[in-house]
């Protein structure tokens, strides 16, 4: 099937977009739903919303499960990023803290890099602020970008992090 082209923003670079469809779908898959949403945008990075949802419900291995995701999908994108928006607001830690004092924003960093690097994330942070206690979370997040060995996963790391404001 063609991808519908839009002369809009990709959704890969809608960043509460992805979330609230990796959220949702791994319900379905399990953590396999990370790696299908990221297939999708590979093959497709200017595909359309509506086709977007389709191609990844069609991962889910049963009918029911399916509009099950899609209903689920309809009713609550809006409540979810306004729930991650005012989440994100409140761990909002000031830039020239130690990064290592806002627990919040050290818990959004590995959930975020948990989907570049996998679940050595937790080692990699724990490592960064054992060795390096003072850093920022301007600083901190330069260390893990470092971390992650494909160019541009790391700077897709680096704007979802700055995208949703954490710091």
């Amino acid at each position: 099937m063609p991808t519908k082209l839009h002369p809009q923003t990709p959704i890969s670079l809608n960043t509460e977009f992805i979330e609230y469809c990796k959220h949702e779908l791994t319900s379905f898959v399990g953590p396999l739903a990370s790696v299908l949403i990221e297939r999708t945008l590979d093959k497709n990075p200017y595909i359309a919303r509506e086709e977007f949802i389709e191609v990844i419900s069609n991962a889910i291995p049963n009918r029911l499960g399916t509009q099950e995701f899609k209903q689920r999908f309809n009713i609550g994108i809006q409540t979810y990023i306004n729930q991650l928006r005012n989440s994100i607001k409140s761990q909002q830690a000031p830039t020239n803290q130690a990064a290592i004092s806002n627990p919040e924003f050290i818990k959004s960093c590995q959930q975020h890099l948990t989907s570049f690097i996998g679940p050595i994330a937790s080692i990699v942070i724990d490592k960064a602020l054992t060795k390096y206690p003072h850093l920022t979370p301007n600083q901190l997040i330069e260390t893990l970008v470092a971390e992650i060995s494909n160019t541009k996963k790391a700077e897709q790391f680096k704007e979802r992090i700055y995208k949703l404001k954490i710091i």
